[in-house]
This record gives C-alpha cells, structure tokens and sequence, in this order.
C-alpha cells in the first residue's frame, strides 16, 4: 500500500485528529496495542505496515520504515527511493522552515522530520509524520 502523505492532514485514507476507533475502521484492527513511556498509544498492525500512535485518543503521528513502508510518497516523489540529497532539496522548495536537532530534519511547514537522509546510509532512514 503506498503511504500518501499531505502535509498536517494526513496520510492516505487517514487523517490526523481521527479518534482510534475510525482509524481502526480505516486499518483494521491491530496486531497489538501498547502504551508508550510518553502515554501515548501505538497500534501496531504488522511487520509490513507502520505503527500509528495516539495522544488523548487523537490520531497524530506514525513512523514509516523504508522496508516496512515504501512506498512513502509526498507530491508523486517516493521518498525512500528517491537520491537523500533530491529529497530534501524538493521538501525544501515547499518548506523553507527547515532545522535539524539530535540527528532529525525537520521540516515545521510539512509537519515531517527525517533521519538517515544525510548520512548515505538507506538502512537509517525513517520519517515521522506529525500533527501540529
């Protein structure tokens, strides 16, 4: 299943701020559920699809893999497939507001960070998708 990203809406057929039990209606229901140190809650489906994580009950934010989440896609570019270096110059050209703390570039326009895009090394690249 490719993973469509829209920037502080959602991905795919999921919104961000959907109660679990529509995103349970969307996914199915998970493999397993667990709390996470935060209090947040994380439903995990399988070793194939991205974990999803809830805050209040609120749907806000979801970790992709390159092996468990291509593709991942934002604008028709895969951005697990994608050259590191074209990757950020295109999110760049939509989100100038771009930092990078403990490893992460975040981009606060897109509500996207990314690791692994700077380091050559496709086995460390994620992505988190975040709610504002």
């Amino acid at each position: 299943m490719p993973w469509v990203f829209t920037p502080y809406d959602g991905i795919s057929n999921v919104r961000f701020g959907q109660e679990r039990e529509d995103v349970e209606s969307v996914l199915g229901q998970p493999r397993k559920v667990k709390q996470t140190y935060t209090g947040k809650t994380r439903l995990e489906y399988s070793m194939s699809m991205p974990p999803f994580l809830f805050s209040h009950g609120k749907f806000i934010e979801m970790n992709l893999l390159p092996d468990v989440s291509e593709p991942f896609e934002y604008k028709g570019m895969n951005l697990f497939v994608m050259p590191e270096d074209e990757v950020l110059r295109r999110l760049e050209e939509d989100d100038s507001d771009v930092r990078e703390s403990h490893g992460f570039i975040i981009f606060f326009g897109l509500g996207l960070a990314l690791t692994g895009f700077h380091g050559r090394n496709a086995r460390a690249k994620s992505n988190y998708d975040l709610r504002a």
